[in-house]
């Protein structure tokens, strides 16, 4: 009897360790998915930024110097903004719910001053490149903090190390 009770507690056992570690398995592979997931996002958020920085930053240089830019290159680079500008709009609200709300109130904050209405061209370009900046700013440090690797005892490793 004592035979059948051992085969039967090892069985048990053996069963609930193949479950357990399915189990973490999947865990570990849908937190690795939504890593992915908001990498991704991170990235193409901040790509449509930077593009959108610089085309205001170059927008208000030639407006300060008085530079006259080719049509041709002016609805180029105007393209460009337009792109940058919906990829931003569309990636922030498709991954609204793998992101932060801190990500969804930087890029409103920026879509409120871009819509606003200024005295003249060169407010509006210095408001809105100044904007795109801080935009730019505050989610590359939301997504580093979001993304960073979690540390098993951070206060101890950050005491002993120095970080």
């Amino acid at each position: 009897m004592a035979d059948v009770a051992s085969l039967l507690l090892g069985s048990a056992g053996s069963l609930l360790a193949v479950w357990l570690g399915s189990r973490f398995a999947e865990v570990k592979r849908a937190r690795e998915q939504a890593w992915d997931r908001k990498a991704l996002a991170y990235s193409d958020i901040l790509d449509a930024l930077n593009e959108m920085r610089r085309y205001l930053d170059q927008a208000y240089e030639d407006a300060i110097l008085r530079r006259d830019r080719d049509e041709a290159e002016v609805e180029r680079r105007s393209e460009v903004y337009r792109s940058a500008a919906d990829q931003l709009g569309k990636t922030t609200f498709r991954q609204s719910w793998i992101l932060p709300n801190d990500v969804h109130r930087s890029v409103m904050k920026l879509e409120d001053v871009l819509r606003a209405r200024y005295e003249n061209w060169e407010e509006d370009l210095d408001a809105s490149s100044s904007a795109c900046r801080a935009a730019l700013r505050e989610i590359q440090a939301v997504a580093r903090t979001d993304m960073a690797e979690p540390r098993i005892l951070p206060r101890l490793t950050g005491k002993l190390f120095g970080s």
